[in-house]
């Protein structure tokens, strides 16, 4: 017997796929911080996902696995991707030294220069 997969489950099946081979390619560039941000960003997509299905905000009617409520091979796999995609070719650093003070009364401002608050 011969199992025909619908046109969603085909898209659903490539962006897991191109999802999962994408993630790799950003993963092997610093695997403790992507991986770290993968797994988090995984989890938290799960969860909101449950939650809203929970409550009724939205329903998934296309599924892998038919029995979960939510997408879930889709959710460990998609939003992740976009996650570390967004992270890693953003046009400004994510870095902790964009947001703090250098310490010696200067910053960086939107261009990467430093700029030095004058003493009042």
């Amino acid at each position: 017997m011969i199992y025909e997969l619908k046109a969603t489950q085909m898209m659903e099946i490539t962006a897991v796929i191109l999802s999962l081979i994408g993630s790799f390619f950003i993963l092997r560039n610093n695997l403790k911080r992507y991986g770290l941000l993968y797994f988090i960003s995984s989890l938290t997509g799960a969860f909101l996902c449950f939650v809203f299905v929970s409550i009724g905000f939205y329903s998934f009617p296309a599924r892998l696995i038919p029995m979960s409520p939510i997408p879930i091979i889709e959710i460990f796999t998609v939003i992740p991707f976009y996650v570390l995609f967004g992270v890693r070719y953003s046009p400004s650093k994510w870095g902790m030294e964009d947001l703090l003070l250098l310490g010696d009364g200067s910053y960086r401002d939107a261009f990467r220069n430093f700029r030095v608050i004058p003493p009042s």
